[in-house]
């Protein structure tokens, strides 16, 4: 059983006392050089970007100069936790619950202050709207030497969240994030010091072979499926691609559609799909590893009103399959008119108008899923992405250290 498993007797406490908990804090080098301690603090262990970003970078390496633990607020779906547990991180939750309510944030907050006065951490690291701010709170509390938050989007859930981040942003020291959009923007809005050290640390990596999957742009004019990946939330603005497939079909045009992902707006977009008579056209997939081995989909189109590094957006590209999408988050530095289709906005007829040109064009998609292809496997090499990854491991280590009590 992994220790997700025994998470319904957790104290804050017993969340390091775990003999599962990974690597002994304060531990001597080689070199004789303690080793710093870093927690990472999350909302919950669910299957988004930015949880399974943590996974990709304790695999490669970033937590490699730190004694790390990992803990957050509620336990989530759990599989990103699983995959930590392989990794000998040992994570733990504060709450067993899959889904997180006001009485856990309440209740978070006296527990992560008690974590961090008895394990004394060098730096906290803080993921998620809801964790960054509580840990904001509770790492003053404690006088933690060094707090880093982690930034995933341009912008945030809540209206509220933005001015909280902003009202509490003296507290932090360092800001990470998955791409220079993603950090430029939350400096701008949310750090009234301009001046805080940033770090960008990539989400992902493709290798230079070909993903198996047939090339299908040829047949874009026959046979068109979208396919649409990420969480069923009104950012990722999933009702745009509903009802453009409906404006589609008006206009004589058949367009099926794999959606891939869970989230809470899942029985509202089924029956906005069955309201727009389009329901036999649209699938929803669920939570699917590697979904583009999994559908035969020729086009992948984004509607989200603001993303960060859209891992989705760049797995597709990385496949050959051409991409529809605004220039939003990463896409401002990963896409251009070269290797994506690009959109002013994400509302239907504009969504719908791409879909309908893209059908009469399959040349043209096969030149821009090539260059994609290229592009994201240059860029995202494997060997490249460990080694800035390892940098900014050093860095941290090298501010932490400047920040020593």
């Amino acid at each position: 059983m992994s220790d997700m498993g025994r998470l319904s007797d957790f104290s804050a406490a017993e969340a390091l006392r775990s003999e599962s908990a990974g690597r002994r804090w304060g531990a001597v080098s080689a070199t004789g050089r303690r080793r710093k301690r870093l927690l990472y603090f999350l909302n919950a262990f669910d299957r988004g970007g930015a949880e399974l970003g943590l996974v990709f970078l304790a695999r490669n390496g970033l937590f490699d100069p730190f004694d790390t633990r990992i803990v957050s607020i509620c336990r989530g779906s759990g599989e990103p936790a699983d995959k930590l547990t392989v990794l000998g991180f040992g994570p733990t939750a504060f709450f067993p619950d899959r889904r997180m309510k006001a009485m856990h944030l309440a209740g978070a907050l006296p527990r992560l202050v008690t974590l961090l006065r008895r394990e004394r951490p060098d730096v906290l690291i803080l993921s998620l709207p809801q964790a960054n701010i509580i840990g904001r709170m509770a790492a003053r509390m404690a006088a933690v030497p060094t707090v880093v938050s982690f930034e995933h989007s341009t912008g945030l859930a809540r209206r509220a969240y933005e001015h909280l981040y902003l009202a509490s942003s003296w507290a932090v020291d360092i800001l990470l994030a998955d791409c220079t959009p993603t950090a430029d923007a939350a400096v701008r809005r949310r750090y009234l010091d301009q001046r805080i050290p940033r770090f960008i640390l990539p989400l992902c990596a493709f290798s230079a072979e070909a993903p198996k999957r047939p090339i299908r742009t040829a047949s874009i004019g026959q046979h068109a499926r979208i396919a649409a990946v990420g969480h069923l939330a009104p950012v990722k603005n999933h009702r745009s691609l509903l009802d453009a497939i409906a404006v589609l079909g008006q206009q004589g045009l058949v367009v099926e559609a794999d959606i891939f992902g869970e989230g809470p707006l899942r029985a509202e977009l089924e029956a906005r799909a069955r309201v727009s008579g389009i329901s036999h056209l649209v699938r929803f997939r669920g939570f699917v590893p590697n979904w583009w081995e999994h559908t035969d989909a020729n086009l992948f189109v984004l509607t989200s009103l603001r993303e960060g590094l859209c891992i989705a957006a760049l797995e597709s590209m990385w496949a050959g399959i051409p991409v529809i999408a605004p220039r939003i988050g990463g896409l401002v530095d990963d896409g251009s008119e070269a290797n994506m289709v690009t959109v002013a906005d994400s509302k239907p007829a504009t969504i719908a108008q791409a879909i309908a040109r893209a059908l009469t064009e399959p040349d043209r998609m096969a030149a821009i899923a090539g260059r994609a292809a290229r592009d994201t496997r240059a860029k995202f090499e494997p060997a490249a992405v460990r080694e800035r990854i390892a940098e900014v491991a050093w860095r941290l280590d090298q501010q932490a250290d400047q920040r020593k009590p």
